[in-house]
């Protein structure tokens, strides 16, 4: 004769409590990545938008009002958010000019808390020195 509850030590696999923690991890884990998706991709955009910039041959003379209007047509086209073209800096450098972007992008997750992306690149510009 078999117990009532007998069947608990061939019992494989996750029970409902275990599949419940599994899934609120993976929720958890899915929102994290719809939060910090469309932050990296506009970062994606906007470096697309500078590379593309810096690729024209007249980007050699351009001084930094030139380059921050040009940028700004990109910006307007491709949406970008969460910085300006006047907050990339163009710098000298030892081999010539660059291109500096410094920005952090803080986006709420739950309630209080928040993601905290902070960016920071470097593009040299081509034909050295200014």
């Amino acid at each position: 004769m078999r117990k009532a509850f007998g069947f608990r030590s061939r019992q494989r696999g996750l029970g409902l409590i275990g599949w419940l923690i599994v899934a609120g991890v993976f929720v958890v884990f899915m929102k994290a990545g719809f939060v910090l998706g469309p932050i990296y991709w506009n970062h994606y955009k906007a470096l697309t938008a500078i590379k593309k910039v810096i690729a024209n041959p007249s980007a050699v003379t351009m001084g930094p009002p030139e380059l921050r209007s040009a940028l700004q047509r990109y910006w307007d086209i491709e949406d970008i958010k969460n910085f300006n073209p006047q907050d990339i800096k163009v710098k000298k450098t030892n081999t010539g000019r660059a291109l500096g972007i410094d920005y952090e992008v803080k986006h709420p997750y739950f309630k209080e808390v928040y993601f905290l992306v902070h960016f920071v690149e470097e593009i040299p510009l081509p034909g050295g020195a200014e």
